[in-house]
């Protein structure tokens, strides 16, 4: 698995009163969800984010839905929901077909992009 930064949610529910306990309590469990798209729009009432991502190279591209309620990493887990970009279609790259997973050009580099826009 790749290295990742990790930051507790409930400081940003307390500084912009997020109601995070809106997907229940802590239970122990963590879901993630691959979605074949390039694009979201996350809306709060008045509010749209929106993202749109892809390659040059039309490598597959996926958005991952995830869902922790205390069930991950074991020995320190915490509370977060995330929506993110994906290079590829699937989170574990053992289990992946070729037509899966995003490749690298000869000189071990993959171009993509990211839009955000409000």
């Amino acid at each position: 698995m790749a290295e990742s930064r990790r930051h507790d949610p409930r400081h940003l529910a307390r500084r912009r009163g997020v109601p995070l306990d809106a997907l229940g309590p802590d239970d122990g469990t963590a879901r993630c969800a691959v979605v074949a798209t390039d694009r979201v729009d996350v809306v709060d009432g008045a509010d749209r984010l929106r993202l749109r991502w892809g390659t040059p190279s039309d490598a597959p591209v996926s958005l991952v839905v995830w869902r922790n309620l205390g069930g991950w990493p074991d020995g320190a887990p915490y509370r977060s929901i995330g929506l993110e970009p994906l290079l590829g279609a699937e989170t574990n790259r053992d289990r992946a077909g070729q037509d899966r997973v995003a490749h690298l050009d000869g000189g071990g580099r993959l171009e993509w992009w990211l839009e955000i826009a409000g």
